[in-house]
């Protein structure tokens, strides 16, 4: 479903009527559920990709926080009886065991981005060049249907696993919440990459008393005229 499409235009001003007219502390409720029906509606039977990528980072997420939060409280009893080798020692042996959560997910969500996008291309060259040098034999070449947006998802729930693994936010227990930051539909289709440290902590804010606020009329039309500027560009 291309954003430059009417059908697009019509789902965005459903989706947007819908979020408005939910009670404020279920409207992340309402933009889960359209973002799933945007997607399967638009993806089809390949939604299952976007469900592991979800799922993987998140699971590997919330157990770099529990370790980090377990950490924090067993190098604080033993810090007093470390010398500065020790502490150093110690940091080192916590980073290595982060990785080994880290390191899976990120094999494992690429993994599935390079053989669904970059496969066809690799085969198809490496036949080439087995039939300039004479070599026998032919890789056989599978042939994908690209799961929509998969580039965009992967990275952005990728860069929210290095993130939580930095330490630099901490991860979302809510899986739903999750769930609606990695496939939020207005830039699933054509990117930003958004970062977590913006757009999860808006999803955060969406049950604060102070949220309704963003309800303005000047903030509507600033919007919709960057976006008929932008359908402009596209067009």
């Amino acid at each position: 479903m291309a954003f430059t499409s009417f059908r697009f235009v019509v789902f965005l001003a459903v989706s947007a009527a819908l979020y408005f007219l939910t009670p404020k502390r279920c409207r992340w409720v309402t933009l889960f559920v359209v973002n799933y029906v945007f997607y399967f509606l638009a993806g089809g039977r390949y939604f299952v990709y976007l469900l592991a990528t979800t799922l993987t980072t998140y699971l590997a997420a919330v157990m770099l926080g529990n370790m980090a939060s377990k950490n924090k409280t067993a190098f604080a009893e033993a810090k007093a009886g470390l010398d500065k080798e020790g502490r150093k020692a110690w940091k080192a042996a916590f980073a290595r065991k982060k990785r080994f959560v880290l390191v899976p997910a990120l094999l494992l969500n690429f993994g599935i981005l390079s053989v669904l996008k970059y496969s066809g291309f690799v085969c198809n060259n490496l036949n080439a060049l087995f039939a300039r040098l004479g070599v026998g034999g032919e890789l056989p070449i599978f042939r994908f249907l690209l799961p929509l947006g998969i580039s965009f998802y992967t990275f952005q729930a990728l860069g929210y696993t290095v993130d939580v693994y930095r330490q630099d936010i901490r991860p979302q227990k809510n899986l739903f919440k999750y769930a609606l930051f990695v496939s939020f539909f207005p830039q699933l289709v054509a990117g930003p990459i958004e970062r977590s440290k913006n757009l999860l902590v808006q999803i955060e804010q969406m049950e604060q008393a102070g949220f309704r606020k963003l309800y303005d009329y000047a903030r509507i039309a600033s919007g919709l005229r960057i976006m008929l500027w932008g359908y402009f560009l596209k067009m």
